[in-house]
C-alpha cells in the first residue's frame, strides 16, 4: 500500500447525477499531472456555456466506515472551472467506475470499501476527512481509451514471459485469470467461475489479467481489501502493463 502525506483543507464535494465529469473550482486542488491543454466546454446552471481551464486528477480523503482506513479517492479525469460556487462529482462517472451509489444508506461503496456522505438541504454533500497520510488509493473515474495501448488477445492469459516471476514469488494456490485449455495451477477461475466471485483472503494468488483498465482497476481494488483481513496468510502477484497515464 501506498502512503502519502495530504494535509486537511475542508473540501466538500455536491454529488450531481446530471453531471457527465468530475468539476473542481481550484487549479490548487488538482496534481502534477494538472494539463492545462485538456480543456473543455460545459453547460451549466449559471451559464449557458462555460469552459474549463484544464484537466487532472484531484485526490480526496475519506474513511472506510466499517475499517477506518484512509482512503485517497481519486477523482480522475477532472475538470477545472475557476469560479464555480461548488465542486461537482458525477454520479454517472462514479458508476461507470464500478462505484455503487445509495442515496438512502449514505454510503458509496466499491470493492468492499464504503464511505460516507450527508443531505444538506436539497444536496448530498461529500466532507473530505483528515487523514494525515493514506493508507490506500482508488480511482472514481473509469479509463476508457484504449488507442495508444498494445492490443493483447483478451481470451488469452500467457506464461512465457512471466515464469521467472512465477517461480521466484511462489508457489501460488490460486490462478485468478484463466481458461480450461491454458492454466498453471490446478485451482483457477475462468470467465464462467470469475475471480471476482472468489474470496481471495487466505490463498496465494496469481494473476495475470487480461490487459483492460477496468479489470486491472478491480484487481487492486479488491486486493488490499481481501488482504487487510487475513494478511500473515495471503499473497499476490500480478502481472501487469507499465501504463504510466491510467489511474492506477
Amino acid at each position: 500500500m501506498f502512503t502519502k502525506a495530504l494535509p486537511f483543507d475542508g473540501k466538500v464535494v455536491v454529488l450531481d447525477i446530471g453531471a457527465t465529469k468530475h468539476i473542481f473550482n481550484l487549479v490548487s486542488d488538482f496534481g502534477s499531472d494538472f494539463d492545462p491543454n485538456a480543456r473543455s466546454t460545459f453547460n451549466v446552471v449559471q451559464a449557458s456555456i462555460v469552459s474549463s481551464v484544464g484537466s487532472g486528477t484531484v485526490t480526496f480523503a475519506k474513511r472506510d466506515v466499517s475499517t477506518g482506513h484512509a482512503i485517497g479517492l481519486q477523482f480522475v479525469g477532472a475538470h477545472c472551472i475557476p469560479g464555480q460556487p461548488s465542486n461537482r462529482v458525477s454520479v454517472v462517472v462514479l458508476e461507470d467506475a464500478g462505484f455503487s451509489v445509495d442515496f438512502g444508506a449514505r454510503q458509496i461503496s466499491n470493492g468492499g470499501v464504503a464511505f460516507s456522505f450527508s443531505r444538506v438541504g436539497n444536496h448530498y454533500l461529500i466532507h473530505e476527512e483528515h487523514a494525515g497520510s493514506l493508507d490506500t488509493y482508488m480511482a472514481c473515474a473509469a479509463y476508457h481509451d484504449d488507442s495508444d495501448r498494445v492490443h493483447r488477445d483478451k481470451t488469452d492469459w500467457k506464461f512465457e514471459r512471466t515464469k521467472r516471476h512465477f517461480e521466484q514469488h511462489g508457489p501460488f494456490s490460486l490462478e485468478l485469470f484463466a481458461s480450461e485449455d491454458n492454466h498453471i495451477l490446478d485451482v483457477y477461475c475462468t470467465t464462467g467461475n470469475t475471480c471476482f466471485s472468489r474470496d481471495w483472503a487466505g490463498k496465494a494468488c496469481y494473476g495475470n489479467p487480461p490487459f483492460e483498465h477496468d479489470i486491472i482497476l478491480r484487481c487492486l481494488q479488491k486486493a488490499p481489501s481481501d488482504f487487510a483481513r487475513e494478511p500473515q496468510s495471503t499473497k499476490f502477484l500480478f502481472i501487469l502493463p507499465k501504463w504510466e497515464t491510467a489511474s492506477w
